[in-house]
Parts: C-alpha cells; structure tokens; sequence
C-alpha cells in the first residue's frame, strides 16, 4: 500500500515536472518568436524610412520645360532610383512659408528658392556611400545647381539598426539554449524515474533504441506541444498589436 501510494506521488511529480517543463519551453519559444518578429518589423520600419529620405537636386533658374522633362527621365533612370517628384519655384516657397509661418518674399520680393526635383531610392540603395555616388552623377548633369541629402542621418539608422539586431538576435540564441536545457533536464527527470524499468530491460536484451524511443516521442511531443501553445500565444500578441497600432 505505502509502495503505490510512493508510486503515485512519482508519478504526480513527474507530470507536473513535464507540464511545467512544457509551459517553461513554449514560453521561451513564444518569446524567440516575438523577438524574431520585431527584429522583422524593425527593419521593415527601417526600409520604409530610409525610402522616405530624400535626395533635394536642386535646378538653376530659367530651365525650359524641355529640359526639366529631360532631366527627370534621366535621373529616373539611375540605378537605385524609386521616385522622383519635381517640386516648382512657387512650390517650394509654399511649402517653406508654412514651415516658418511667415511671407519672406514680402521683404525679399523674390522667391529665391530654386525649383527641385526630389529624388528617393531604394532601401538597399539608401546609404551614405551610395548616395555620394548619386550625388557626383546628378552634380554632373546639365542644369543642376547641387545636391543636398542628409547622409548623416541615414548612417546613424543604419548604425542603431544593426545594434538592435545585434542585440535581439544575441537574447534569441540565450533563450535557444535555456530550451534545449529545459528539455534536456526534462528527459533527465523522466530517466531517473524509470532508471529501474531500464534496467530490467536491459536484462531481459531489450535493444538500445526500443529502450530510447518512448523517450524520444515524449520529448518530441513535448516539443509539438510547446510550440502550439507558443504558436497561439504569438498568433494573439500579433493580431493585439496590429489591432491597437
């Protein structure tokens, strides 16, 4: 009687150790999944932003509209090139009295604010090294006055980008290997308990992989169950955040 009341507390203990073991794994596998998923959406974020970023090529004054046309075939026709908008004289002295709140061709009488085209590039494209290449060629063309962009800026996401990956990608491979322990001190517990069993086994010839494969399919339906429960967890944190942003 006291040996099958043993037997069952054992047996307690070994279930909850394995359904703690599994909930410890899914949680570590739903944070791996998180943390893959904003290294992702971070560089997407990136991507858009540095698409966004602007390289101003400037025009001289009194350009036909032949060869404005001219020029902005030729500069869409760059490589790395997504689009091009060209901005008039009048525009961009719109533009630049909203941004300062105030008239200044009231006291200038003129508007000496250059027309522009406003060139943006690729993602791959969008670096400080590629766009001094763009801003030579585009400098070379007949008509342009010069070229300005803020490469610096560009060069500081770049730099923080890979520090972020840097970092989420090192906490990634930390909590692989907390799993990998986590399950391995599971088979372990699960070991210990039947070391008897595996013992009389052994006796009676039973074959290394006879003895091993309810071990392996425990472990791996452990692992399938982490992953669902992970899987659900991460399915619901996506859809909230998509939801509330």
């Amino acid at each position: 009687m006291s040996e099958d009341r043993n037997s069952r507390k054992i047996k307690r203990r070994i279930r909850r150790a394995y359904a703690v073991s599994t909930v410890s794994i899914a949680l570590v596998i739903f944070v791996l999944g998180a943390v893959g998923y904003f290294i992702i959406n971070a560089r997407a974020a990136s991507d858009r932003l540095m698409e966004n970023m602007t390289m101003s090529v400037m025009l001289k004054d009194k350009l036909s509209e032949e060869k404005i046309e001219a020029l902005k075939k030729t500069i869409s026709e760059f490589e790395g090139v997504k689009q091009i908008e060209f901005k008039s004289k009048a525009e961009a002295a719109k533009e630049f009295k909203e941004f300062i709140g105030n008239d200044f061709e009231d006291f200038l009488k003129e508007n000496p604010i250059p027309a522009s085209i406003e060139v943006k590039l690729n993602a791959e494209y969008a670096t400080s090294a590629n766009m001094k290449k763009a801003e030579a060629q585009f400098e070379k063309l007949e008509g342009v006055r010069e070229v300005v962009y803020k490469g610096e800026i560009m060069d500081q996401i770049g730099e923080n980008l890979r520090k972020f990956n840097f970092v989420m990608l090192s906490f990634g491979v930390i909590l692989l290997i907390i799993s990998m322990i986590l399950i391995v001190n599971t088979i372990k517990i699960t070991l210990v308990s039947k070391r008897f069993l595996i013992n009389t086994m052994r006796l009676v010839g039973a074959t290394r992989w006879f003895i091993e494969r309810p071990f392996v399919i425990r472990a791996v339906t452990q692992g399938l169950g982490a992953w669902a429960i992970a899987s659900v967890m991460l399915a619901g944190m996506i859809a909230g955040l998509n939801e509330g942003l």
